[in-house]
């Protein structure tokens, strides 16, 4: 593997010394998008005793310069984010009227793609979006968008080929290596069937070395271990009639390894994820069916998050397995196509800052739901030319009830620290009302709105010093608006 990536290396070289021969020919086009978007909303808590409020703004403009040479056998992309780095909104957008300084701009995406010469591949390296073939577990709306390089494009006959690294985490100090490998293969089974297995592994470097003063004792071993996992997925795509289905399903295996001193021991994890999305063409109207599955896991912990994570470590599980579903990079390379509120990328990207959200579909293991299972009912109906009306219902359970917390792992919930919850799984129901209307061809405004009725999952039973029912849960709420100019 590291003899084939040195060899696309070489070729990111010759591109590079080949680049002023055709950088004088080259085509350049600019395009780009100029967004302005509002939210406001209530109870983003789920705490009916404690009202939170959110209303503001944010805007971002997004210019993409694009130079195509050698009749499409080269082209290279630079896209910039206008935005301040310093007094930003939710993702990193300008949040309207706090920007008083000069604002900042920051490079959003960079390629350089080119065809390798007498096959029919192509090569690609840069800050691209790095995705598997759903594009949900890996690489949704931009979460992977970073640095690597891959190839790409037709083996022979019916196979197609995808493989590609990124770099996560730079090994220049010790112990501090994070990479992801994909590899994925479609075949063409039919014209308009393709079935395509695919394989991933994130092998995060990251086991202290560095002991106390003496050198003598690796003390931040309890803190941090190495990680490696595995995705085997397969996904399959199929139209027929007026159906059409996009489904995947994965397992995912691996192992997080606590060093020599630490006092911990290694954790396997071996869970599993679903997706089904089903589609019926109707002309104006399209009905959907949308299934989202991920296992959870329902042991006792000594506090809820993932163990995969650097700064959540100490959230092991009593019997040092992890059933609970984790995407690639530490659950960043997820963002599922649900439920607005709960996932937040349906209609909108912009974070009313929800309490709850569980964009990966894993969660937490707490207030993030323990895996989900979530099912959804989509309707599209084109009202005129101009005017697009969306919507879903959504029935969202977890996987698994709230984990309990057992602080001292003494093997009780009585101590401080210590909690027990509802063993509920109905995580609640959302009713998402999406209305877009075409201004110009170039430009259109969308209104959104999102009601989550609250489910048991996550009530509180019992907790050291707190009475039972301490916190109820409440509906959440929130209208999303958004103008978008692109040219």
């Amino acid at each position: 593997m590291r003899k084939f990536f040195l060899a696309l290396t070489a070729v990111v070289v010759v591109l590079l010394v080949a680049a002023p021969h055709f950088a004088s020919a080259a085509e350049v086009k600019m395009t780009g998008i100029f967004r302005f978007r509002g939210v406001t909303g209530d109870d983003f808590d789920r705490n009916e005793r404690a009202h939170d409020s959110t209303q503001f703004m944010d805007w971002l403009a997004r210019p993409r310069w694009t130079a195509v040479s050698e009749g499409g056998k080269i082209f290279a992309i630079y896209e910039l984010d206008v935005f301040d780095r310093e007094v930003t909104g939710a993702n990193g957008n300008v949040r309207f009227g706090t920007t008083t300084g000069r604002l900042n701009v920051g490079v959003n995406r960079w390629v350089i793609d080119a065809a390798i010469p007498g096959t029919t591949l192509r090569f690609r390296v840069g800050k691209s979006d790095w995705t598997n073939p759903d594009n949900e577990i890996i690489g949704g709306a931009g979460l992977n968008r970073i640095q690597g390089y891959g190839v790409y494009g037709k083996l022979y006959g019916p196979l197609t080929l995808s493989l590609w690294t990124v770099k996560y985490n730079e090994g220049l100090a010790a112990a501090a290596d994070g990479d992801l490998y994909h590899l994925s293969v479609e075949w063409k089974a039919a014209p308009a069937v393709s079935i395509t297995p695919w394989v991933a592994w994130d092998h995060l470097n990251n086991g202290c070395t560095v002991g106390t003063g003496n050198g003598t004792t690796p003390a931040c071993l309890t803190t941090r271990p190495d990680i490696d996992m595995y995705w085997f997925g397969l996904n399959a795509k199929a139209k027929f009639g007026i159906a059409s289905l996009n489904a995947t399903a994965v397992l995912q295996d691996g192992d997080v390894e606590f060093g020599r001193g630490s006092g911990l021991s290694d954790i396997d994890v071996e869970a599993w994820a679903a997706l089904v999305r089903l589609w019926f063409n109707f002309g104006k109207l399209k009905v959907g069916f949308y299934g989202h599955f991920f296992s959870g896991d329902d042991d006792t912990t000594n506090a809820t998050g993932g163990v995969t994570s650097v700064t959540n470590i100490a959230s092991r599980q009593q019997d040092n397995k992890l059933q609970r579903f984790s995407a690639p990079r530490i659950n960043g390379t997820s963002r599922l196509v649900g439920p607005q509120l709960l996932t937040r990328r349906r209609f909108s990207t912009m974070s009313p800052v929800f309490g709850a959200e569980n964009r990966p579909g894993g969660g937490n293991g707490g207030a993030n739901m323990n895996g989900a299972h979530i099912y959804e009912i989509l309707v599209k109906y084109q009202i005129t030319k101009a005017l697009t009306f969306d919507g879903n219902i959504s029935l969202i359970r977890s996987a698994a009830s709230r984990a309990d917390i057992d602080a001292n792992f003494d093997g009780d919930t009585v101590d401080a620290g210590d909690s027990t919850y509802d063993s509920g799984k109905d995580f609640g129901t959302e009713v998402d009302l999406s209305l877009k209307y075409q201004i110009y061809k170039s430009l259109f405004t969308r209104l959104t709105f999102a009601y989550l009725f609250a489910g048991d999952y996550g009530k509180l039973a019992t907790s050291a010093g707190v009475d039972a029912g301490a916190r109820d849960l409440d509906d959440t709420w929130a209208l999303f608006s958004e103008l978008r100019h692109y040219w």
